[in-house]
């Protein structure tokens, strides 16, 4: 059982990672500048999103 959570866990940094790349592409090499809009609150509502989650998430083990 630990190790299927940790292969989740896993998954899930590598998604997060692959994510948050994507926008760092788009705003860096990307000229267009309604893609670069959306990127940058892409990447603001996911890293909110993300440290939402894991504080909640912390909040409740305690």
């Amino acid at each position: 059982m630990g190790l299927r959570n940790a292969f989740f866990r896993v998954i899930g940094i590598a998604m997060i990672v692959i994510i948050i790349a994507t926008f760092v592409y788009l705003l860096i090499f990307v000229n267009n500048s309604t893609l670069k809009v959306i990127a940058s609150v892409g990447l603001i509502y996911f890293i909110t999103t993300i440290v939402v989650l894991y504080t909640s998430n912390r909040n409740k083990r305690m």
